[in-house]
């Protein structure tokens, strides 16, 4: 029992769990149609720069960290700042090698978006008295948590195709539908920490709405996500009817779990139960794909 815990802890306060969760969610459009190999280094680039971004604010600034006090997070990170360096310096090389894999247009799209994640807790000072940080901004905190993550996991793995459109309407569609779907997971982290936001003065959902709306609102966004596919599942054939049909399942089930979100929120619950959504979501995409090679 000692160690499992132990093991869990270290998987979900060290991001080794979320990072895997990225890893997968970027790989399974374009594992589907096998257009893309299970190692890749459009994943594995994915996964280590989550690691870092995670990992390296509590591995410089563990003081600053705004987590609630006394929980078992808190704990293990004020005593692991020697993992998280580790970490860190883990994720730095596997990214460089990761890098020399990846198309030029990559890079691009890339910069933008890393920079966007490294400032998002980091203060901006503009003056000796005026800091500001991205995540602060009222509601801005979700919608770039969201909009990195389902860009990073949509177009980011698609950019090795070189006849890719990012104005297409497929990528439209996926982009869209994958964001409705990270905002609802996301929302139940905001409910997790509206005392420390409310403290700090961030205005977020579950603030301004309550727990109870908040949720209802998760709900909703999973709700027409499950829509969209649905209408995708009746206007394709095939292959793509899987696909819709295990997005769906996952949707439904997304909705059940969120159900159970109440304040205050369990660790577990949010860093296991939520995150683990994306993984799966993964594995019901996997069984599309093996039911339609069968």
């Amino acid at each position: 029992m000692w160690l499992l815990k132990k093991t869990a802890h270290t998987l979900l306060f060290g991001n080794l769990f979320v990072a895997c969760c990225g890893y997968f969610l970027c790989l399974e459009e374009l594992f589907f149609y096998k257009r893309l190999s299970f190692v890749n280094p459009y994943s594995l680039f994915l996964f280590f720069a989550t690691l870092l971004i995670y990992n390296y604010r509590k591995f410089l600034f563990p003081d600053k960290e705004q987590v609630m006090p006394n929980t078992a997070r808190s704990i293990w990170i004020s005593s692991h700042r020697g993992f998280y360096g580790i970490t860190c310096l883990i994720a730095c090389l596997g990214m460089l090698v990761s890098l020399f894999n990846l198309s030029s247009s990559s890079l691009l799209y890339l910069v933008p978006l890393f920079i966007i994640s490294l400032f998002y807790a980091t203060p901006l000072s503009f003056k000796k008295t005026s800091k500001i940080q991205l995540r602060s901004l009222p509601f801005l905190k979700i919608f770039l948590v969201a909009g990195v993550w389902s860009f990073v996991t949509v177009v980011f793995p698609q950019l090795q195709d070189s006849n890719f459109n990012f104005f297409s309407g497929d990528v439209a569609f996926q982009l869209t539908s994958r964001f409705l779907f990270l905002f609802a997971i996301t929302l139940p982290f905001d409910i997790r920490d509206m005392h420390i936001d409310a403290a700090l003065k961030i205005v977020t959902f579950p603030i301004a709405l309550g727990v109870k709306k908040t949720v209802k609102l998760a709900q909703l966004s999973l709700l027409l996500f499950c829509v969209m596919y649905l209408i995708y599942l009746f206007s394709h054939s095939g292959p793509d009817q899987l696909k819709a049909a295990a997005y769906i399942l996952s949707g439904l089930l997304s909705i059940l779990v969120i159900n159970k979100c109440k304040a205050p929120v369990s660790e577990y619950y949010v860093s296991f139960g939520i995150e683990g959504l994306m993984l799966l979501q993964f594995c019901f995409i996997a069984i599309a794909r093996i039911i339609a090679a069968s």
